[in-house]
């Protein structure tokens, strides 16, 4: 593997085994077209620029044991009020009662609606005369 200059852009110091990890990605993502190797902070993924041959590596500081890898994933402005207790009350998730003449209500009116869908006089249904009974004997006798 040839030996790429390496231009630390971060507020942290790079070991040579960072050093060695980052060389190492950028040769297996874009090859020996790579001049020079720009570690950054503040961009998310690689960005080569094929006419220079310079690679923008993208560092995340967590990767490698700096920093709070929870805080860098937490959303802003979350606060711990807003966060459910593990010891919430159990009452606060049971499904709600329902009244079993609202229930028979509702599946009446979902009844009638399917029965006025199933009128045979409905313009807008094309009906197929087929005989489903000669078809699954027909089925069966090639099985």
């Amino acid at each position: 593997m040839p030996e790429l200059p390496i231009h630390n852009e971060t507020d942290y110091d790079l070991t040579p085994r960072m050093l060695i990890d980052i060389q190492h990605d950028a040769m297996e993502y874009f090859g020996e077209a790579i001049r020079v190797i720009r570690v950054q902070q503040d961009i998310e993924r690689l960005a080569f620029n094929a006419k220079t041959g310079e690679l923008r590596y993208p560092f995340f500081p967590s990767d490698y044991g700096f920093g709070d890898a929870i805080a860098l994933v937490s959303e802003p402005g979350l606060s711990k009020a807003c966060t459910p207790s593990i010891d919430a009350d159990l009452e606060d998730f049971a499904p709600p009662d329902y009244d079993d003449d609202a229930v028979a209500n509702a599946v009446a009116i979902l009844q009638d609606t399917v029965d006025v869908r199933d009128e045979e006089d409905d313009p807008t249904v094309q009906r197929l005369d087929i005989d489903v009974d000669a078809i699954e004997g027909a089925a069966h006798t090639l099985l």
